[in-house]
Order: structure tokens, then sequence, then C-alpha cells
């Protein structure tokens, strides 16, 4: 649902409002240890920092994705070659 109206707001323009709901989105599926979501979830608060142009913030959001996610992804793509 969070997924869903943050991509509403997005198409509207409401890059304020669209963050509030990727936020959400990014934080349920930290708490449901969804990578993938969590992924995405960051991906769509880069994009709307990056069309506000604060990249101060969208700096500190990549190196987030790469401290927390880069472990999770390699432990899940050794995982999946077994």
């Amino acid at each position: 649902m969070a997924f869903a109206l943050g991509n509403l707001n997005e198409e509207n323009k409401s890059y304020k409002k669209a963050i509030k709901f990727y936020k959400r989105f990014f934080f349920c599926a930290r708490i449901l240890e969804d990578p993938v979501g969590a992924s995405l979830g960051l991906n769509r608060l880069g994009v709307m920092y990056h069309k506000l142009k604060n990249y101060c913030i969208l700096i500190r959001l990549i190196y987030l994705f790469r401290k927390k996610f880069t472990i999770s992804l390699e432990a899940f793509l050794i995982h999946r070659q077994w």
C-alpha cells in the first residue's frame, strides 16, 4: 500500500509526500527482512531526493545501501548457487 501511494504521489510530482510513503515502505521491508523490497524502497527514495536536487541525503542513501545490502546480497547469491 505504501509503495502504491508513493507511486501515486510521484506521478503527481508531490515528491515530499512520495518520500513519506517510500520511507514507510522501506522500513516495513526492513522489519520483514525483505532485502529486495528494502532495496526497491531505497531506490525510489534516491530517485525522489534526486528530483528534489537534495544531493546530500542522496549520498547518505547510497552509503546506507552499500553498507546494509552488499553483504546480504552476497550471502543470497552464495546461497542460490548451492
